[in-house]
């Protein structure tokens, strides 16, 4: 499937777009027979100012500042033979999701190809669990689907730092959509997760056709075990 992509490819990264990432994606996309591969990396975060601060190298790469929602601003329809979504669906509220994969198909080439990575909600399965009702009358303050963080909800930093101890590891759930979302230690970002056939149906009406999809078993860095699927997606 990789070499129906052709000669030189073009690929964009999206969600875990750590130092090592992209020089890993060049070299399994050049193939053993070296074919010139040019990686350009979307996030919301100025990562080459943070990367800088921390002294980590940045790979070789192009870096754009931008909202992976709103891709079309920034790039031509049909810039890319592939996209790599690496986990970016645990990152974004679950309401962007057919935004995020809608802009990935406008920026696609004919017949190119999503790599998509994403956890689904059976990490959740047994978890205690807070109600949106819950996480009010604990917090004060209504608990808000769209925010990416507890800093969103609570913007006073001292009765943040009180209530984060409390808050950490604790997932917020609603039974009647079957997602829930993690508030991790130590900052309150959330992770969002949500039912594997839910991610399936927003591919297809994105435009995609899934090829092939396998899942693994892990463990992440909260101690949730989870199932990790990777799908490679054909644009239809």
């Amino acid at each position: 499937m990789f070499d129906s992509l052709g000669g030189d490819r073009h690929c964009l990264l999206q969600g875990c777009t750590a130092p090592n990432n992209a020089a890993e994606l060049q070299r399994f996309l050049s193939g053993s027979d070296g074919r010139h591969v040019d990686v350009t990396a979307v996030d919301l975060l100025d990562l080459p100012a943070i990367y800088a601060r921390l002294g980590w190298p940045m790979s070789s790469m192009h870096f754009v500042q931008a909202d992976a929602r709103n891709l079309g601003t920034r790039f031509p329809p049909e810039s890319f033979d592939m996209v790599v979504q690496d986990f970016l669906l645990n990152c974004a509220p679950p309401a962007e999701a057919p935004a995020l994969l809608s802009a990935a198909r406008h920026v696609l080439k004919p017949d190119g190809l999503l790599l998509l990575s994403v956890t689904d909600s059976t990490c959740l399965t047994g978890h205690s669990a807070l109600s949106p009702t819950d996480f009010e009358a604990h917090c004060g303050t209504p608990w808000d689907p769209s925010a990416r963080d507890i800093a969103a909800m609570l913007p006073d930093k001292r009765r943040r730092a009180a209530l984060l101890p409390l808050l950490a590891g604790q997932v917020v759930a609603d039974p009647t959509s079957h997602e829930g979302t993690l508030i991790t230690a130590p900052h309150g970002r959330f992770e969002f997760f949500v039912p594997f056939a839910r991610t399936m149906a927003q591919l297809a009406e994105a435009g995609f056709k899934v090829e092939l999809r396998g899942q693994e078993q892990a463990r992440d860095d909260n101690g949730l075990d989870c199932t990790r699927w990777r799908c490679l997606a054909r644009a239809a």
